[in-house]
C-alpha cells in the first residue's frame, strides 16, 4: 500500500499541470481581448423606412472565427432575437425596418484565442426629399457609353434573395414615374435594366423597387442610380507634325538635334528608330529626351516631343534615314529625316570665270591697240595679266573654303583661253 507522502508529489503535479493550462488560456483570452482596430472608409447611405442590411467589410483572409456586432459603444453587443428592429442574424447586421436615428456606428468584430480584428463602420439613413422619391445623398452613380447597348444594375440586393437563392422581383421607375419594359427598348433581367441604343435622353434618375419578406411581413427595398451617358471616345492614331519627310544638310562632325513633335495622347509612345532599330541608352554620340506637354482643354490634343541629340555626326549616319515612330492602340505613324553631305558653292568659282573672261577681253583690245598705233614697241604684257589672273584666284581661294581643285580647274581654264587668243 502506497503511503499519503507517496501520494502527495502525484497530486502536486497534476495541480501544476492544471494552473499551467489555466495561465495559458488566461494569456491567450488576454491577448485576444486586444483587438486590432480599423475604419471602414466607405459609407453607405440608404433610405429610411425601409428593410436593410449591412455585412462585415472582411478579405477571406481575416475569416478566422465567428462574427459578432456592436452597438455604437463597440462595447454591447447587438441583440440577436430576430423580432428585434435592430438585430444581427447570421454574420450580418439587420435593420427592420431602418430609422433615421438609427445613423451613427456600428461594430464587427472576428476573433478567436489568439486572433481579434474589430472593423468600425458608419450607417446613414436618409429621408427623401420634397417631391422627389429618394435622397440625393443615397445616390449610386452609374455610366453608359454612346452609342450602343449598356445596363444599369440595381446594387445591393444579394442580401435579400430567398430560400432558392432568388432575386425579389423588380420594378423600375425613372424620374420617379414608372418605366415601361417594352423588350424592346428597355429590358428588365434580375436585377439589370438593359438600354438598347444608348442617347442623351436616358440620362436621370433611375429606381429600382423590391420586396422582401421578414417573418411574414413584406418591406420595401429600393436603390436610385444616376443615369450618366458618355460619348464613346474616337481614339485616333497619332499624329506627327514634324519632321515631314524631310533631308538636312549637316558638316560632318557637328553637333545636331532632331525634333518629332506628335500631337495626341500623352499615353502614346513616341520614340526614335535608327539602321532598323530603336536608339540604345548606351550608344555614346545619341541620346533621347522627351516632354509631355497636357493640353488643358482637350487631353486627346496634347504634345509628345521626342528630342535625339547627336554629339557629332558621323559618316555611318549619312546611310540611313532617322525614322520617328509613334503609336497607340489605334496604329501608329512615322516620318523620317535624311542627312545629307552640304552641296558645294559654285557660285564663288563662277564668277572668277567671268571677271577673267572679262579681264581677257579688254586685254585683247588692248593688245590690238598697242601693236596697232605702237608697231616698234615689244613685249606684250600677257605674262603680267595671266599672273594678275592667278594672284586673282589664290587670293580668292585664302579667302573661300573650296577644294584645290576648283583652283587648278580654273587656272588651266585661264591658260587655254590665253593660248587661244594669241592665235592669229
Amino acid at each position: 500500500m502506497r503511503s499519503a507522502l507517496d501520494i502527495a508529489p502525484e497530486e502536486n503535479m497534476k495541480v501544476l499541470f492544471r494552473l499551467v493550462c489555466f495561465i495559458a488560456l488566461l494569456t491567450s483570452s488576454l491577448e485576444a481581448d486586444k483587438c486590432e482596430e480599423r475604419e471602414e472608409e466607405v459609407i453607405l447611405v440608404s433610405s429610411a423606412h425601409e428593410i436593410d442590411a449591412r455585412s462585415c467589410p472582411l478579405i477571406l483572409s481575416e475569416h478566422k472565427g465567428p462574427i459578432i456586432w456592436y452597438k455604437n459603444d463597440g462595447k454591447t453587443p447587438v441583440s440577436t432575437e430576430r423580432d428585434s428592429r435592430i438585430h444581427q442574424h447570421k454574420d450580418k447586421l439587420w435593420f427592420v425596418p431602418a430609422e433615421v436615428e438609427d445613423s451613427g456606428y456600428y461594430y464587427c468584430a472576428v476573433s478567436n484565442s489568439t486572433y481579434c480584428l474589430k472593423t468600425k463602420i458608419a450607417a446613414e439613413f436618409v429621408q427623401h426629399e420634397p417631391n422627389l422619391c429618394y435622397n440625393s445623398q443615397a445616390v449610386f452613380t452609374q455610366r453608359l457609353l454612346i452609342p450602343g447597348d449598356g445596363q444599369l444594375v440595381c446594387p445591393y440586393l444579394d442580401f435579400f434573395k430567398d430560400e432558392n437563392n432568388e432575386l425579389p422581383q423588380i420594378q423600375w421607375y425613372k424620374d420617379c414615374k414608372p418605366l415601361l419594359l417594352d423588350n424592346i427598348n428597355f429590358v428588365g433581367i434580375a436585377n439589370k435594366l438593359i438600354i438598347t441604343n444608348v442617347t442623351t435622353a436616358h440620362n436621370g434618375h433611375y429606381t429600382c423597387h423590391a420586396s422582401y419578406t421578414h417573418l411574414g411581413k413584406q418591406y420595401r427595398v429600393s436603390r436610385v442610380i444616376e443615369l450618366i451617358t458618355l460619348v464613346k471616345s474616337r481614339k485616333k492614331r497619332p499624329e506627327i507634325v514634324s519632321p515631314a519627310n524631310e533631308t538636312i544638310e549637316v558638316v560632318l562632325g557637328s553637333w545636331l538635334q532632331l525634333i518629332c513633335n506628335v500631337t495626341g495622347q500623352l499615353s502614346n509612345f513616341v520614340y526614335w528608330r535608327w539602321n532598323g532599330s530603336a536608339i540604345k541608352e548606351y550608344e555614346p554620340m545619341m541620346m533621347e529626351e522627351f516632354t509631355y506637354v497636357q493640353n488643358p482643354l482637350n487631353k486627346r490634343r496634347s504634345t509628345v516631343i521626342a528630342r535625339l541629340n547627336i554629339t557629332a555626326v558621323e559618316s555611318k549616319f549619312f546611310l540611313h534615314p532617322f525614322i520617328c515612330l509613334a503609336k497607340n492602340t489605334e496604329g501608329r505613324s512615322t516620318a523620317y529625316i535624311q542627312l545629307m553631305h552640304p552641296a558645294p558653292d559654285f557660285q564663288t568659282p563662277t564668277i572668277g570665270v567671268f571677271v577673267m573672261l572679262t579681264l581677257l577681253q579688254m586685254e585683247r583690245r588692248m593688245m590690238h591697240t598697242y601693236y596697232t598705233q605702237r608697231p616698234l614697241r615689244k613685249g606684250p604684257p600677257l605674262t603680267q595679266i595671266f599672273l594678275c589672273l592667278t594672284s586673282y584666284l589664290r587670293s580668292w581661294k585664302n579667302s573661300v573654303d573650296i577644294s584645290c581643285s576648283s583652283v587648278a580647274e580654273t587656272t588651266t581654264l585661264g591658260k587655254a583661253l590665253l593660248r587661244l587668243l594669241m592665235k592669229p
